[in-house]
């Protein structure tokens, strides 16, 4: 009997070890799995933080997907794909050949010597039946330029991420995307004017209206600038070329305002430059002390040839004659007019010559 209940109570000791030996085994399980999976968290979220830490500045969102994309996304993953463009990362984008050689003379030029290698080393193969092509640009490059050439518009809320496809678009010749790009880069002028007017000089970006140069000629500029970050893509060089472009502009625009001898287009014998009958001094010299600090702030005609400003000169003006005099100004082909013609076609001027 003694006997019997010894080895019971041994068996329940046993149990009871094993039990707890078991749940010790199952903790320590449970507490590696959930080791693995913080670990894992935080690798997968370093992996996804890795391209902002290494640009230190806000990209456009579809960056962050990029890079831990596994495949170029539609359109760009066709199964009938004649040609295969691998980036830096080794994202292969799934294309059409005869889309891309339309759209890139230097694209097409790539594709042509490689079908004339595969010809050369296939004389009866006839032409390949795939493509393939390696870029050093990054899959939002890529991405962004092809969204162009298949009639895409990308959403871009950077300036330097529309500086990184210029290069490439520019690279490449891709004219569609160089057009899409000049849109979308007018966007940031009223925020950074200058870097716009300097990019657009770097790269000789079409500006008919010469939006971007009357931009850069709004906006003061102190120099040397106190906000400037290593790293954006416009150098301090830059910045100074378009300093030195407004300076010049500005010195042209007053030279043109102070000039006398515009004074013979006024529509009456004697020069108001002298006195008039009642022995004060004419308009003009009242109009050129008003519109010079005016001119250098922003060498445009918009204010000192606007029917406000000449108002509030004649407000100043005590003479009835004087007030007569600065009005005829206003006529038709009269002196303003004919100086904000000369004023606003300064910016028209090749930026090289200013």
């Amino acid at each position: 009997m003694s006997q019997r209940l010894m080895m019971t109570r041994g068996s329940l000791d046993a149990a009871r070890f094993a039990s707890d030996h078991d749940d010790a085994k199952m903790s320590s399980r449970t507490s590696t799995r959930r080791k693995r999976t913080a670990a894992s968290a935080d690798h997968d979220e370093d992996s996804v933080k890795s391209p902002s830490q290494r640009s230190r500045r806000e990209r456009s969102p579809s960056i962050v997907f990029l890079y831990i994309r596994k495949a170029a996304p539609p359109p760009f993953n066709a199964d009938d794909a004649d040609l295969i463009i691998h980036t830096s990362a080794g994202t292969p984008f799934r294309l059409k050949r005869h889309t891309i050689s339309l759209a890139s003379p230097v694209l097409a030029f790539d594709i042509g010597q490689r079908v004339q290698s595969y010809r050369t080393l296939n004389p009866r193969g006839g032409l390949p039946e795939c493509v393939e092509l390696t870029v050093p640009e990054s899959d939002f490059v890529l991405e962004v330029l092809l969204r162009f050439v298949y009639f895409e518009e990308p959403v871009l809320l950077d300036l330097d991420d529309i500086i990184d496809v210029l290069e490439a678009a520019n690279k490449y010749g891709i004219r569609i995307a160089i057009q899409g790009l000049t849109q979308a880069l007018s966007r940031f002028l009223d925020k950074d004017p200058f870097r716009v007017f300097s990019v657009a000089q770097r790269f000789q970006l079409e500006d008919p209206g010469s939006v971007f140069k009357r931009a850069a000629l709004k906006h003061p500029l102190r120099w040397p600038p106190t906000t400037h970050e290593s790293e954006q893509e416009t150098s301090l060089q830059e910045l100074y070329d378009a300093v030195k472009y407004r300076r010049k502009i500005t010195f042209a625009a007053v030279s043109i305002m102070e000039d006398p001898s515009r004074l013979r287009l006024l529509p009456w014998d004697r020069v108001p430059g002298g006195k008039p009958p009642c022995g004060r001094t004419c308009w003009w010299p009242v109009y050129v002390d008003h519109a010079r600090p005016l001119l250098h702030d922003a060498p445009l005609s918009d204010i000192v040839c606007g029917a406000p400003f000449v108002a509030s000169i004649g407000l100043e003006l005590k003479c009835v004659d004087c007030r007569e005099r600065l009005l005829c100004i206003l006529l038709p082909d009269g002196f303003i007019e004919q100086l904000r013609r000369d004023i606003d076609a300064l910016p028209h001027a090749p930026y090289s010559q200013c």
